[in-house]
């Protein structure tokens, strides 16, 4: 071993110990760069292998990496980003609790709510409070008890809870209506739930329905009816709103035959149960008319008489049932279709041209009547005249007397059949103004020469 070597071993036992080298290689390559040659290099070891007490600086920034080591650091950076992590997590959370807040939860059970609301509304609620009452005529058209007629009052959609629907017969409505009067009441109605009393009716609809149908059947009345309406409209009430329609108009045809009344009138309500209307009626339907004893005083001709089925109309008798023009200035009555009278008087009638009492013109028959007292220029009582067809008067066990201007009797163009008939007090044409035939005749020379 050289002299250096040993020279040299103190420092290295010492830097060995001190840095704790192990390794005989590291310990050689150290020696050899610091001892070779001229000897050991004092200030190569220290530098070299003990930093940490030779140099505080360097060995202090050493230490300080080695305890702040980027390791250390980066553990301390996961814990920041672990706490990160969890702050996204707990931004996570908030943007769950923003999205409950704003579209999510909240929102759909809003939504929920509302369409809770919208299917209480169709069905329960706003459909009762929605009720809205119509009422419209299914069948307008009435004639007698067999002819009835109908309309509907309807709620709408609604079908809950029940209702009483109100319903009043309007002023100007032309059927009788209430009871105790001279006329009798022209319908009644019926029907689920439908009750009248005097001019108000009421209608139940029941729950689950939504309409109900009332029946006008027209009452078993026999007296003369001129064509009448019935007019049922809509009040307000209870429950329900009033729609449109809210108004039904059933007419009633003109029907019937009897008298209530020897009072005349040209038209209007008045006209029921006179002999005027029962003629009216007549015409269409054919039938008998019976008077009784009592004056029928005319305000003007009767109705024209040229239906296809036969009238006939009997009095009580000549004395007793007596129809008067009163002296107006108008005809009694034409025919043209085929009527009866029996037992009644005709008088004061006056025409100015032709037929004062009765002008004729298609098939008339008089019974045990008396006509007196009329005047015109050309059969004072009864002209028979027809232009063209055929013309028949057949005239038995009457009186014409007091007629005036022509004869009381003037056929033309037709044939007269005169029997067991008077003629007196008659100022006009020949023979006593009785009897003008210018037509066939089968007369009794005595009674129309």
């Amino acid at each position: 071993m050289s002299k250096s070597l040993f020279a040299c071993l103190p420092f290295i036992l010492l830097s060995s110990f001190v840095v704790g080298c192990s390794q005989d290689e590291d310990v050689s390559e150290s020696q050899g760069d610091t001892c070779g040659g001229g000897g050991c290099d004092d200030t190569a070891i220290v530098d070299s292998d003990l930093p940490d007490t030779r140099k505080p600086d360097s060995g202090a920034d050493t230490i300080d990496s080695t305890v702040a080591t980027d390791t250390a650091d980066s553990g301390v950076g996961d814990t920041s980003d672990a706490a990160d992590g969890a702050d996204t997590k707990v931004g996570d959370a908030g943007d769950a609790s923003d999205a409950s807040d704003a579209d999510g939860v909240v929102a759909d059970t809003t939504d929920a709510a509302d369409t809770t609301d919208t299917a209480d509304t169709t069905p329960a609620v706003d459909t009762t409070i929605a009720s809205v009452i119509t009422v419209t005529a299914t069948d307008a058209s009435l004639a007698d008890p067999s002819d009835t007629g109908t309309f509907v009052v309807s709620r709408g959609a609604a079908t809950t809870p029940a209702i009483t629907v109100s319903l009043a017969v309007d002023a100007t409505s032309t059927v009788t209506t209430t009871t105790g009067g001279a006329i009798p009441v022209d319908y009644t109605v019926s029907g689920t739930g439908v009750t009248q009393t005097g001019t108000s009716i009421t209608v139940v609809i029941p729950a689950g329905v939504s309409s109900v149908t009332v029946t006008v059947t027209p009452s078993a009345n026999t007296h003369a009816e001129f064509a009448e309406s019935l007019v049922v409209k809509a009040v307000a009430g209870t429950g329900y709103t009033v729609g449109a329609p809210f108004t039904a108009n059933l007419a009633f045809a003109a029907h019937g035959l009897g008298l209530l009344s020897f009072t005349d009138v040209a038209s209007g309500a008045a006209l029921e149960g006179t002999l005027r209307q029962a003629l009216t009626n007549a015409n269409v339907t054919g039938g008998t008319i019976t008077l009784g004893a009592g004056t029928i005083t005319l305000v003007t001709s009767l109705p024209l008489m040229d239906g296809a089925t036969p009238v006939v109309v009997n009095g009580a008798g000549a004395a007793s049932s007596i129809v008067s023009c009163g002296g107006g200035a108008f005809r009694g009555i034409e025919t043209r279709g085929t009527i009866t009278f029996s037992g009644l008087t005709i008088q004061s009638c006056i025409d100015a041209v032709i037929g004062g009492a009765i002008l004729n013109r298609g098939h008339i028959t008089l019974n045990n009547c008396t006509l007196k007292n009329n005047s015109a220029s050309r059969g004072a009582a009864l002209d028979s005249f027809v232009a063209t067809g055929v013309n028949v008067a057949i005239i038995s066990g009457c009186t014409f007397s007091g007629n005036t201007g022509g004869t009381a009797i003037e056929n033309s163009f037709g044939t007269l059949t005169v029997g067991g008939t008077t003629f007196t007090g008659n100022t006009g044409g020949d023979v006593s103004g009785a009897c003008t035939n210018g037509g066939t005749a089968n007369t009794p020379a005595t009674s129309c020469p």
